[in-house]
C-alpha cells in the first residue's frame, strides 16, 4: 500500500484508536471516520473497510466483525469448531431421542478419543445440538464422517468454523465465546429448513469460504446416497478395523466388504475434506 492510500484511510489512527480491541464493529469504523472527516456514507464506510481488508490491514473475525491482520499468526495453531443440529425424527418421542443422542455421543467420543487422539470431545446443547472445539488439521474430514457414522440413523446441518482462539480452553465448548464460536452457530443458523446432509464452512476469509462451500454441496449429495449397509462398512474403516475383524462383525465376504466401500466413495469424500483442510490452512493467501 503506498503513503498516499494509507494516509486517505488514517491506518495509523485506526491502530492507534482500535489496537487493544477485539474485534471492530461497522458502528466503530463509521464512528471513527465521522469524527474526522465529518458526515459519511455508511456505504463509503463498507468501501474503506473492504481496501482495508484487500490491504490486509484487517480481517473479518465473524458477521460485521473485523480485527487487525497479525503477522505472526501461525495457522498450526487455528482451531476448527464443528456445530450439528440433529434432523430429528417427526415420529420419535423427545425424551426417548435424548436418551439416544446421549448414548450415541458418548460412544462417539469413545472412539474418536481412542483413534483420533482428540483432547476435546462432543457436548450437546438444546437438547439437539452438538459441538466440538479441535485442531484445524488432516483428522477433520475423518471426525465429520465419524460422526456422521455414529448419529445415523439422524441426519444432521452442520457448520464448521476455522480460526484462531486464544482466551480459556475449557471442557465443555458451548461455555467458551469467540467469533470462532459465533461463526458455527451462524453458520448452522443459515441452513435451518434443509430435510437432509447440509454442511457450511466459515473463516474470516470470505475467499476461502467461497471456494470451500462451492464443494461442499457435492459431498453431501454424495453422502447422502451412502446407505445404512455402506455406513456400516465406513464407520469400521474410519475406525481402522482389520477387514478379517470387520468382515466377522458384519457377517459378510470380503467382497461385499469391498463392494460397499467402492459403492461408498470413502476415499474420494475424504480427499475432498482433506483439500478443504489445507485450503483452509493456507487460506490467507487466497485474499
Amino acid at each position: 500500500m503506498d503513503k498516499i492510500q494509507e494516509d486517505r484511510l488514517y491506518i495509523d489512527s485506526l491502530k492507534e484508536t482500535f489496537g487493544s480491541y477485539n474485534s471492530i464493529s461497522i458502528d466503530d469504523f463509521s464512528g471513527f471516520y465521522k469524527e474526522i472527516l465529518g458526515d459519511i456514507s455508511r456505504s463509503t464506510v463498507k468501501l474503506y473497510i473492504y481496501e482495508l481488508k484487500k490491504e490486509k490491514v484487517i480481517r473479518n473475525v465473524a458477521r460485521g466483525l473485523y480485527a487487525f491482520e497479525d503477522e505472526n499468526r501461525n495457522a498450526a495453531d487455528d482451531y476448527a469448531v464443528i456445530t450439528m443440529d440433529i434432523i430429528k425424527s417427526t415420529g420419535m418421542d423427545y425424551q426417548v431421542f435424548n436418551k439416544e443422542l446421549e448414548k450415541k455421543v458418548r460412544s462417539l467420543n469413545k472412539e474418536i478419543k481412542k483413534v483420533l487422539d482428540l483432547d476435546r470431545l462432543y457436548h450437546i446443547s438444546q437438547g439437539d445440538e452438538i459441538q466440538i472445539f479441535c485442531p484445524l488439521d488432516d483428522r477433520l474430514g475423518r471426525l465429520l464422517l465419524l460422526t456422521l457414522c455414529k448419529l445415523r440413523p439422524f441426519l444432521v446441518r452442520y457448520a464448521v468454523s476455522i480460526g484462531s482462539f486464544d482466551g480459556e480452553i475449557k471442557r465443555n465448548s458451548w461455555e467458551m465465546n469467540a467469533p470462532i464460536f459465533w461463526n458455527a452457530r451462524d453458520g448452522l443458523k443459515d441452513l435451518k429448513g434443509g430435510k437432509g446432509y447440509e454442511g457450511w464452512c466459515v473463516s474470516e476469509y470470505a475467499q476461502a469460504d467461497h471456494l470451500c462451500n462451492n464443494v461442499l454441496p457435492l459431498v453431501n449429495k454424495e453422502m447422502g446416497r451412502i446407505t445404512d449397509k455402506q455406513w456400516e462398512v465406513v464407520r469400521l474403516e474410519l475406525l481402522q478395523v482389520d477387514w478379517v475383524d470387520a468382515m466377522e462383525e458384519l457377517g459378510i465376504s470380503k467382497t461385499s466388504y469391498y463392494s460397499r466401500l467402492n459403492a461408498s466413495n470413502l476415499d474420494e469424500i475424504l480427499k475432498v475434506f482433506r483439500t478443504i483442510s489445507d485450503l483452509m490452512q493456507k487460506r490467507s493467501v487466497l485474499e
